[in-house]
């Protein structure tokens, strides 16, 4: 005899589904996936830390911040979560959050570019400017140039920012280093250079 009943679909681990996401460059999907296989996890450090990653990518900022806290209370010495928190933070505005977090984070790991700009930016946001030109000593690219230029002109050291701007100057830094050119002390460039 054979049943007239429809098997129950079964339900794909959002795990899984997270790691097709992942591979496919869909941040979006990622941390919805993340999120559920979080909800299904609640004790998963891991799970709550690659959330962090996977909202921030996302644009969703605000529920990285909230998954990067989760990790390290499920974890205290986790500094991929804690690195996660201050990225969130600084992208939501809560610029002493995120520099609170990049300090913790540089001191276990000391001479990390990213964190560093991360800090700095966010020292700038607080009028820190003594501090960001600090923390940028020996960081290259180009968005801690611009981040240490800003700090140089706000902290009143004019010579040296000029001579971070000569240094920077070029066709693609062009819109960028007019626009910190044209601001006073304290004026902001976006943290996000494609907003410019």
């Amino acid at each position: 005899m054979t049943s007239n009943r429809t098997p129950a679909p079964r339900r794909t681990d959002p795990r899984r589904l997270a790691q097709i996401a992942i591979a496919a460059g869909n941040w979006r999907d990622a941390a919805d996936a993340l999120g559920a296989a979080a909800r299904d996890h609640p004790e998963d450090r891991a799970l709550h830390y690659n959330l962090a990653l996977a909202c921030r990518l996302a644009g969703r900022a605000s529920e990285g911040a909230a998954a990067a806290k989760r990790a390290i209370a499920l974890r205290s010495d986790d500094t991929k979560a804690l690195f996660e928190l201050a990225a969130c933070t600084l992208e939501t505005g809560e610029w002493t959050t995120s520099a609170d977090a990049s300090r913790l984070y540089l001191s276990r790991h000391p001479g990390d570019a990213d964190a560093a700009t991360n800090l700095a930016a966010a020292c700038l946001r607080l009028g820190l400017a003594e501090e960001a030109v600090a923390v940028l000593e020996g960081v290259d690219g180009e968005r801690a140039g611009l981040l240490r230029a800003e700090a140089l002109r706000d902290a009143g050291a004019m010579e040296a920012f000029e001579a971070a701007m000569a240094a920077l100057d070029g066709p693609t830094l062009r819109p960028q280093l007019l626009k910190l050119r044209a601001q006073g002390p304290r004026g902001r460039l976006p943290l996000d250079p494609a907003r410019l």
